[in-house]
Parts: structure tokens; C-alpha cells; sequence
């Protein structure tokens, strides 16, 4: 059976995507955070994430590349991602308490920036070579890489950290890149899109006409309840776990033990669901399921860290399940998006906006009141997009 090397380029793409996400959220958020910076000063920091919000706007320039390539996406263009990935994320560790935190922002942009041009390389590859039921397949095949990139860039950054120091934990992680640079090498031409977006009153038409193909206002309403769990969970769950005294070994081995499990199991469970069950059911579950994780980081908060069994227990019970609901919403995403990566990336772009400014949200409400109150209301939010599960209909999508 011949590799298939499509999967393979969205394996790689997903893992630099969670190599850089994760070594940004947990491998610098940490690191803050045992410097002494504030949950808000961080989740301010963290809103250079915003690029990941933003690829819509970037899809169209990217998509009209490939256009005019043939329907190749070029090789340089993938490499100077890669390049520019690998040079900031080692910029990471020379940071220190007295740096400051706007060459910290700006560097972190670079960084994200890059990342998400790779990454939508990864979603045209993804869109364009599987329909229908082996979206779902390839989806999680990415989700496993991005779970992978996340343990490279938690876990391993955090081991690496706490024997060599912080400037080798980043420059040693940034060398994953290369993978990317490995599945790059043997990109072959594709399926040419079928139009091409050339400017900028052409791609404001295509949104109108989107938004009102789509009832844009429930697809706002669903990801805005379904994305503040998962953002303020996994986006502040580092800082979180540091004020609850895991140290970087402790983290680390709670990732690196059942992490790698977790992410295979997340990947076949999740695969065989979407391909077997409507994703509009799926949809319904997944904010059930996702109440778990918080439950979870609500008990620790309520509780203490007072048995580390329970508490990496816990955490990877949140794993799992904010793991397998991400993936459900992605191939929703995808599907309602009918192949076409400028719909993909603004539909997706919704949910990813929402994302940083709930984890910026989730910070000032941690330092008003308590984490405690931030997981009260992370339950809580899960249930508005419940309620438009069970009574929107969805054939209107």
C-alpha cells in the first residue's frame, strides 16, 4: 500500500500548529508565570495568538498563490514558515523577568503569524483530497499530530526546562519543526481550486453572501458557548496549575505518561464517531462531554492539590474530552464549509477569535474573583449552545 503522503503533509502541518499553540499557551505561559507575571499580564500577552482568529484574512492571499501555482503550494512559501517558526520559537527562551513584554508580544505575533499560513496549508491539502466520510479521517489524523506538536511543546519543553534551562528547552522543541520540513520535501501538485478570490471587493462579497447563506448569528451563538470552556481551560491551565504548586516535572509527567495514549485513543474514538454518527448529533454531545473537563479543574480548584494521583487523573480526563469535543466541531466546520478553504477559515476564524479573547477574559476574571468562579462559568456556558443544538434547525446550514 503506497504512503500517502497528503495525510502525512496535515500530520505534520497539525503537529507545527500544536508545537507552536502549546509552546506559546503552556512551554511560555509557564515560564511567565514562574517569573511572576500576573494571570491578566499573561492573558493579555497571549492575545498574539489573534493571527490563528484572523485566517480568513489571510486564506484568500494564500489561496490565490496556490491559484496562480498550478494548484501547487509552493515549496518556498512552506520552508519560509517553517524558517521563521523555528528562529522565533528559540527567541523564547532568552527571555527574563526584566525583558520587555512588547518584544515579547511582537515576537510571539511573528511566530503565530507564520504558524498560520503553515496551518492553512495543512486545511487546503485536508479540504481538497477528502469528501465526506474520510473528512472526518483525515481530521483526526491531524488532530493526532496536533496532539503530538502540543506534547512536544508542553511536556517536552517542560522536562527539557527543568534539567537545561529555558533558553535549550525552546531552542531543542523548535528542532520538531523539521518534521514539517521533512513532509514538505515531497508536496506534490494537487487538485486546483476551482476559483480564486483576486480582491479585496470580491472577498467582502463572499462573506455577505455567506453570512447570508449561513444563519451566522446561531453559528456565533453555538461557537461563542462552545469555545469558552475549551479556550479558558486549556488557554490559562498552566498558570493554573502553577498557583496550585505542580512544578514543570510534575506537569510534564502528567502530560508525557497517558498523554501520548490519550492522544491515539482521542484520535481513533473521535474519527469513528464522526464517520459513523450525524455530525449535527455529534454536535449535541459534544457540549454535554465538554462540562466534564471543567467539573474537573473545578474540583482541584474547590479542593487543592492535595493527592497528585487525583489531580493527573483530572487532568487528563479534560484532556480527553476537550480533546474528542474539538474534534467534532472541526469536522462540523468543515463539512457545513462544503471544501471550500476561505468558508473553512471563516467559519473556523469565528470560534478562534473568540478563543483568545475568552482567555483574556478568563484571566481578569481570575484575578477579580477566583478560579474557582472561572470554572463555575465554564460550565455554565456550555449550556446556551445546548439549547441551540436541540432547537435550531439545522437544515438551514
Amino acid at each position: 500500500m503506497a504512503f500517502n503522503f497528503p495525510l502525512f503533509f496535515i500530520f505534520s502541518c497539525s503537529l507545527t500548529c500544536g508545537v507552536v499553540f502549546l509552546g506559546v499557551l503552556v512551554g511560555f505561559g509557564y515560564m511567565l508565570a514562574e517569573y511572576g507575571f500576573k494571570p491578566t499580564t499573561i492573558s493579555v500577552l497571549l492575545l498574539a495568538t489573534l493571527p490563528y482568529s484572523f485566517k480568513f484574512a489571510i486564506s484568500p492571499f494564500v489561496k490565490n498563490i496556490i491559484f496562480k501555482s498550478n494548484g501547487n503550494i509552493t515549496k518556498k512559501q512552506a520552508f519560509i514558515c517553517q524558517f521563521i517558526i523555528i528562529v522565533g520559537m528559540s527567541l523564547f527562551g532568552i527571555y527574563t523577568r526584566d525583558s520587555s513584554p512588547i518584544l515579547m508580544f511582537i515576537n510571539m505575533l511573528i511566530v503565530v503569524l507564520a504558524g498560520s499560513v503553515h496551518d492553512l496549508l495543512g486545511d487546503y491539502i485536508r479540504l481538497v483530497n477528502f469528501k465526506d466520510k474520510t473528512l472526518g479521517i483525515a481530521t483526526s489524523v491531524g488532530t493526532v499530530g496536533f496532539r503530538i506538536g502540543m506534547l512536544i511543546s508542553g511536556a517536552g519543553i517542560l522536562y527539557l526546562a527543568s534539567f537545561f534551562g529555558w533558553k535549550y528547552a525552546f531552542a531543542i522543541a523548535s528542532l520538531s519543526i523539521l518534521i514539517s520540513t521533512f513532509s514538505t520535501i515531497f508536496l506534490s501538485q494537487y487538485e486546483m481550486p476551482k476559483e480564486s478570490t483576486n480582491s479585496l471587493k470580491q472577498y467582502l462579497s463572499f462573506c455577505i453572501n455567506l453570512f447570508k447563506k449561513h444563519n451566522i448569528i446561531l453559528i456565533i451563538l453555538l461557537t461563542l458557548s462552545f469555545k469558552f470552556a475549551d479556550s479558558t481551560i486549556n488557554g490559562l491551565k498552566t498558570v493554573f496549575l502553577h498557583s496550585n504548586g505542580i512544578g514543570k516535572i510534575d506537569f510534564a509527567n502528567i502530560s508525557q505518561v497517558t498523554g501520548v495514549l490519550i492522544t491515539l485513543i482521542v484520535g481513533t474514538v473521535s474519527g469513528a464517531v464522526t464517520y459513523k454518527y450525524d455530525i449535527k448529533k455529534c454536535m449535541k454531545a459534544a457540549f454535554i462531554l465538554q462540562i466534564i473537563p471543567a467539573m474537573c479543574f473545578l474540583h482541584i480548584a474547590v479542593f487543592g492539590n492535595n493527592s497528585f494521583l487525583l489531580t493527573a487523573t483530572l487532568i487528563n480526563i479534560s484532556t480527553f474530552f476537550l480533546g474528542f469535543s474539538s474534534v467534532i466541531y472541526r469536522v462540523y466546520i468543515s463539512e457545513i464549509s462544503e471544501a471550500d478553504i476561505n468558508t473553512y477559515t471563516i467559519l473556523l476564524s469565528i470560534g478562534s477569535m473568540f478563543r483568545s479573547l475568552s482567555v483574556c477574559l478568563g484571566g481578569i476574571i481570575v484575578d477579580e474573583f477566583s478560579w474557582t468562579a472561572l470554572y463555575i462559568i465554564c460550565i455554565l456556558a456550555n449550556i446556551p449552545g445546548l439549547v441551540v443544538c436541540y432547537f435550531w434547525r439545522w437544515n438551514r446550514v
